[in-house]
């Protein structure tokens, strides 16, 4: 069971949670202003939520892309917002949720949220994160692998920060088209019950 209490503000129809501890699970930047615009285009109120902007930059490699993008689009700045039960009450009452491997893509999946999960990992279960361990079981979870083949996160046991491949393919093939299929079906899956 998950504590949950109500947020202090309205809920967006999307919650976005974009950084972690490892940036080598880092989705793009401009491949979230590309999901960004989807929705905005569909009529979709866009959160983004995480720790206050300062701890974002210093322990979640967020640089400053994620204060461009909320100069440059839609987005709602959630960050430092919520305590962890008003944290799973803004995904209890959002419509969909889209995530990198971290811990709020757990409590999303765990209050019944449909929840799009981006993994650099492939089919096999290389990449970017220790998937066959942490990938969420649910029904309202989507997880979203990527087409290239890198195994060398695995072979460093996931003790990288970073991604130590040029281009960072893990991530950088899975591209917004993949997220947004995956999002449009989100939006339309019934609320799971809270584990």
């Amino acid at each position: 069971e998950v504590a949950s209490a109500p947020p202090p503000f309205a809920v967006p129809d999307v919650l976005l949670h974009m950084t972690t501890t490892r940036s080598a699970k880092q989705w793009l930047p401009e491949y979230w202003r590309a999901l960004i615009g989807w929705c905005a285009e569909r009529g979709l109120s866009v959160g983004m939520i995480g720790s206050k902007p300062q701890v974002e930059r210093e322990r979640y490699h967020a640089g400053g892309w994620e204060e461009d993008l909320l100069r440059e689009t839609a987005l709602l700045d959630l960050r430092g917002e919520t305590a962890l039960p008003e944290l799973a009450g803004t995904f209890a009452a959002a419509r969909a949720a889209v995530a990198v491997d971290a811990g709020p893509m757990h409590i999303a999946v765990a209050v019944g949220c449909p929840t799009v999960c981006l993994f650099g990992n492939d089919a096999d279960g290389d990449g970017a994160s220790p998937i066959n361990l942490w990938a969420p079981r649910a029904p309202n979870a989507i997880v979203l692998r990527t087409p290239a083949k890198c195994r060398v996160c695995v072979e460093n046991r996931f003790k990288n920060e970073a991604c130590l491949v040029e281009g960072h393919p893990c991530m950088r093939e899975l591209l917004p088209t993949q997220a947004i299929a995956a999002l449009e079906r989100a939006l339309t899956l019934p609320r799971a019950a809270a584990r």
